[in-house]
């Protein structure tokens, strides 16, 4: 059984058409706060992975019930999650590959003055020099988090928001 999850109540036959979260973030813009990631993912996805869909253009599903549970718990709170049936068999799909993958961390702290209006939840540690990086990168991974410290000010400046 696959699931959909959904802030919207949806009516038994009603359809997931496929573009919603894109056309959602276009509609918005910039002012969504997913809009530089979209962006930035299709525009790795075209010239990378041309003949996937675009996550834009695509209707997401989840395959497992504790999956969907997982999902709504932890990015979408206000989520309903629904049982759904496929009814295009010849719309294109892209699934994750099981692996293996290269999987990266990243390690945050309480954000700084210049990165809390952006992302008030939290800002990448950011080593700046060689001895931190000798510190930091065999750490375990507690000792690592008991030192994380936002970056001042005046080490950080802002490209873009």
């Amino acid at each position: 059984m696959r699931y959909f999850a959904c802030t919207m109540m949806l009516d038994r036959g009603s359809i997931v058409r496929p573009g919603n979260w894109g056309r959602i973030v276009r509609l918005i813009g910039p002012n969504h706060q997913e809009w530089q990631r979209e962006m930035i993912l299709e525009e790795i996805r075209k010239p990378e992975f041309p003949l996937l869909p675009s996550r834009l253009e695509s209707a997401f599903v989840i395959d497992a019930l504790d999956e969907a549970q997982y999902y709504a718990a932890n990015f979408a709170p206000l989520a309903l999650l629904y049982k759904v049936t496929r009814i295009d068999h010849g719309a294109a799909t892209h699934e994750a590959d099981p692996g293996p993958h290269l999987v990266y961390g990243f390690l945050t702290t309480v954000p700084n003055a210049i990165a809390k209006p952006i992302h008030p939840k939290a800002m990448p540690v950011i080593l700046t020099n060689d001895e931190e990086c000798k510190v930091w990168m065999p750490a375990p991974c507690d000792e690592a988090k008991g030192a994380a410290t936002a970056s001042t000010a005046n080490q950080c400046r802002l490209f873009c928001a």
